[in-house]
C-alpha cells in the first residue's frame, strides 16, 4: 500500500466515519502526500488545519473542490504541508498513537454522555 500512497501529490479523506481514518492520514503522511481530511471525525484531533494537513466538512462539495483546487494550484503549500505531514509520521509511535486514540474516545464520550 505505501507504493500506492507515494505516487499521491493529495490524499484526500472527507469520510464521516472510517475507523481506520488515524491510519490511513498518518500512512499517507509517511509517505509525503499533503492530506485533507474530515473535520468532523478523528482526523480533525490527529490534523493542525493549515500545518499539516486541511481540514473539511464532509458534507460541504464546493469547500472539498476548493481545499483539492488550492493544493493543485499551490504547490508550495502542498509541500508544505507534504513536509509537515511527514515530520508528524515520524512523531507517531504504538504508544503514543494509543494514547491519543484512548483521549479521543474519552473526549467523544464526555460530549455524548447524558448529564
Amino acid at each position: 500500500i505505501y507504493g500506492l500512497y507515494s505516487s499521491l501529490d493529495i490524499y484526500v479523506l472527507p469520510t464521516i466515519f472510517d475507523p481506520g481514518e488515524f491510519v490511513s492520514v498518518i500512512e499517507a503522511w509517511a509517505a509525503g502526500a499533503a492530506v485533507i481530511a474530515s473535520s468532523t471525525y478523528g482526523s480533525k484531533y490527529l490534523i493542525k488545519d493549515g500545518h499539516t494537513g486541511l481540514h473539511v466538512d464532509p458534507l460541504d462539495y464546493m469547500e472539498l473542490a476548493e481545499k483539492i483546487s488550492c493544493l493543485i494550484e499551490n504547490k508550495k503549500k502542498r509541500l508544505e504541508l507534504a513536509r509537515n505531514g511527514m515530520k508528524e509520521a515520524r512523531k507517531r509511535t504504538w504508544e503514543r498513537l494509543s494514547a491519543f486514540i484512548e483521549k479521543s474516545f474519552e473526549d467523544t464520550l464526555k460530549k455524548y454522555r447524558s448529564p
